[in-house]
């Protein structure tokens, strides 16, 4: 064994392995003290108490022991070993810091053996203690009788987190219980092994008669809130030999304290020699101020006897129970009280198990019966558009090469399959036994105002067994929209849950109608590999083509455990110009991007890139030849007043590669092009005429590379937002280019 954790005592005081002298001195009571190595629990000695004479005989440790700072509740104790049958305990002698007595609390007593046993109790700490002194204590009948004590231990005994009960009733380790026996049992405190440790006392309830026994905490109910979810649970063991009905009930109260509201009552079979926790969960109704736990097993006769311990009753609100967000409810979630938040819809039947546990005790067992297993929520959960949620389960695989699927099925006001998606999972053949976690996610879409998810376990075999447990259904997990920018012929996705799996890294990628992905053009450049700095991200692609359906893809990726998450938006076509007109864009400076109209599209032409070699003597050339080259043409625009003649000399003062887009169908493919000279006539010879017909001579070129400096939407109101005074703006910018495009330094 390793040295108790926790214990305030010494590994030498506890174990005894280097020597006797944490025991003893002054304060030995008709016995003398010894290291031994007769009997031992942990290690190879043991402390041997001998009598002196016959009756009550002790020792107490050699120094009292500060009591820590904070610590509220202790178990204390140790091993006893007694071939003589002697009666023993262990004894807290509680100091203050003038090294008063305050008060003493002893463990039950218990009658020593010839094997180890362990005296066990715990207490609230009294007001006012400083130190603790701990006695071991044994009656002898006679001179010279020996009793080993060994692993002696007072350790803080931490409470549960958001316990509404007190210490006491919740580990029963007193002599007398702090519960009260109201219907048909008696109640005490009863050394029996309690489920976390083999040792310790627990609440004993003897039935007075066949039936329902009811116990209460003598506190009474405690103070809760309407609307908030608790749970009340506790560990059961009955002694019967039969199986019999283990309820737990959740009683809410008027704030009177003894007018029933309502009632949420949790039931297991228990068999006798096992423990087993029930939990009853439910939400304070409305009138309700007072919760009251009960607990209720069914005696099959009088005198049956059932042991209860770990009682509590918290809300699960709690951190450590309820995840924060999630739109299930904890028994939903962790499956602590029963399956009725699930319902098995083909290929399976579903039962709660303690066979697998990730959260609490329980999860949900999946039996399969052959084909797709699958499981849904009982009731689907309220949702708001354009939020996006995630189903985020942890599961353990009855077959490590299964597959399964997670679905999120969006419904409207009455019911009706708005959307649906769905994510397939894999695990790996090397996978090993064990929980998993998985997540989909989505935008909830505007017509919908529920959630309904779906998991589902393909091509199971008959007999294969999965669990699932703390699953959660909420806001969360990676997800973008796309809407259009009205007028300015580009698109902008936003993007959220870049953080939900810790990822460091992210791509966006513009899904094209035939499955091709491109990089869509970011501040620094493609978005390939963008370290992840927040949740959120707005992205605006300029570059996207009109008229036809288009998705946007992002990627996380990079993280600490090596996950990848990936979502698709919905299509989005954006608009087009009018036939006779054709947008030209900047991709690096959007903010030059216009609109014009076409006089006369250009007739294409591609260049043979060959050489021709007439042989001597043959009457056939060689001809040397390479790809064809890309295609060169003219384009006229026109320009009818002083504004859009200024705008459009703007676009083409920088000579960058432009993009040309013209309305789907007209025969027109986006096209990247360098611009050659450019003639700017006027439509007649009137020195005042404002109107231009510009031509341009045309080569295509490949995607430009690089990033984008400003945007086409930025507008006085962003400077105005940015800076306080005109200094401010200059130092910043040292052109007019620079203030329109937000590019400082320009």
């Amino acid at each position: 064994m390793a040295a108790i954790s926790g214990n305030w005592l010494s590994y030498n005081v506890e174990s005894v392995e280097t020597d006797a002298s944490g025991w003893g001195g002054a304060s030995n009571v008709n016995c003398t003290l010894a290291q031994s190595t007769m009997h031992a629990l942990d290690g190879t000695h043991s402390l041997l108490m001998t009598s002196s004479a016959s009756g009550a005989m002790s020792t107490r440790t050699a120094a009292s022991v500060a009591v820590p700072s904070g610590a509220q509740y202790v178990s204390f104790g140790g091993g006893v070993y007694s071939s003589n049958g002697l009666t023993c305990s262990v004894t807290l002698q509680w100091l203050d810091s003038s090294n008063n007595v305050i008060t003493t609390t002893a463990t039950p007593n218990l009658t020593g053996s010839g094997s180890w046993q362990y005296a066990h109790s715990g207490i609230t700490i009294p007001s006012g203690a400083a130190s603790v002194n701990v006695i071991l204590n044994a009656t002898a009948t006679a001179a010279s009788q020996q009793v080993f004590w060994d692993r002696m231990w007072v350790a803080t005994q931490p409470p549960w987190a958001g316990q509404l009960l007190s210490l006491d009733a919740e580990f029963n380790e007193l002599p007398t219980p702090v519960w009260t026996a109201a219907v048909n049992c008696a109640v005490a405190c009863s050394p029996v092994g309690y489920y976390f440790g083999g040792f310790g006392t627990s609440l004993q309830l003897t039935a007075t008669a066949a039936g329902d026994m009811q116990a209460t905490p003598n506190g009474g109910a405690v103070t809760v809130t309407a609307g908030a979810e608790y749970m009340a649970t506790a560990w059961m063991l009955q002694s019967s030999g039969a199986s019999r009905s283990a309820k737990v009930e959740l009683r809410w109260l008027a704030s009177d304290g003894t007018t029933v509201v309502g009632s949420t009552v949790a039931t297991m079979t228990s068999t006798s020699g096992y423990w087993i926790r029930v939990s009853a969960i439910g939400t304070c109704p409305s009138g309700a101020a007072k919760a009251l736990i009960v607990l209720r097993p069914q005696a099959g006769a009088a005198s049956e006897v059932w042991y209860v311990d770990q009682i509590g009753l918290v809300p699960t609100s709690t951190s450590g129970y309820e995840l924060a967000g999630n739109l299930l409810g904890y028994n939903a979630q962790s499956v602590e009280m029963d399956v009725t938040a699930w319902s098995a819809v083909s290929g399976c039947t579903i039962t709660q198990s303690a066979a697998h546990a990730f959260n609490g005790t329980y999860a949900v067992a999946i039996s399969c019966t052959g084909g797709d297993a699958t499981i849904q929520m009982a009731n689907p959960v309220p949702v708001s558009a354009g939020q996006s949620y995630q189903f985020d389960p942890t599961e353990y695989p009855g077959v490590l090469t299964g597959t399964h699927t997670l679905v999120l099925q969006w419904l409207d006001s009455s019911g009706n399959i708005v959307k649906s998606v769905s994510n397939d999972f894999t695990f790996s053949s090397g996978s090993g036994p064990g929980w998993y976690n998985t997540s989909a996610a989505d935008l909830c879409p505007a017509t919908a105002t529920h959630l309904q998810v779906q998991y589902i376990i393909r091509a199971a075999t008959n007999g294969d067994i999965w669990y699932l447990d703390q699953v959660y259904v909420g806001p969360g997990g990676l997800a973008a929209s796309a809407t259009e920018l009205t007028g300015q012929y580009a698109a902008q996705i936003s993007i959220q849950g870049l953080t939900t799996q810790s990822e460091a890294t992210y791509d966006v990628d513009r899904m094209m109608p035939d499955g091709t992905l491109v990089p869509v053009r970011g501040q620094s450049g493609d978005l390939i590999g963008q370290s992840i700095v927040g949740n959120l991200a707005v992205v605006t692609d300029y570059e996207a083509p009109l008229g036809v359906p288009v998705r946007w893809y992002v990627r996380t990726y990079g993280g600490s455990g090596g996950g990848v998450l990936t979502y698709t938006t919905d299509p989005l076509t954006l608009s087009e110009p009018d036939a006779n007109y054709m947008v030209i864009k900047d991709p690096g400076l959007p903010a030059r991007n216009m609109v014009a109209m076409v006089g006369q599209a250009p007739d294409w032409q591609r260049k043979a890139a060959q050489g021709i070699y007439q042989p001597r003597g043959s009457d056939t050339p060689i001809i040397r030849y390479d790809v064809r080259q890309s295609r060169t043409g003219t384009l006229t625009l026109s320009t009818w007043t002083d504004a859009d003649r200024q705008k459009m000399a703007w676009l083409l003062a920088t000579g960058n590669t432009l993009l040309l887009q013209a309305a789907h169908g007209l025969g027109w493919d986006d096209i990247y092009v360098q611009v050659g000279d450019v003639a700017e006539p006027r439509f007649s010879t009137l020195a005042s005429e404002p109107g231009r017909t510009w031509t341009l001579p045309l080569t295509e070129v490949a995607r430009p590379v690089g990033g984008i400096a400003g945007s086409a939407g930025r507008t006085w109101q962003d400077v105005l937002n940015a800076y306080s005074t005109w200094r401010d703006v200059y130092n910043d910018y040292t052109s007019w280019l620079g203030v329109l495009t937000g590019v400082k330094g320009t």
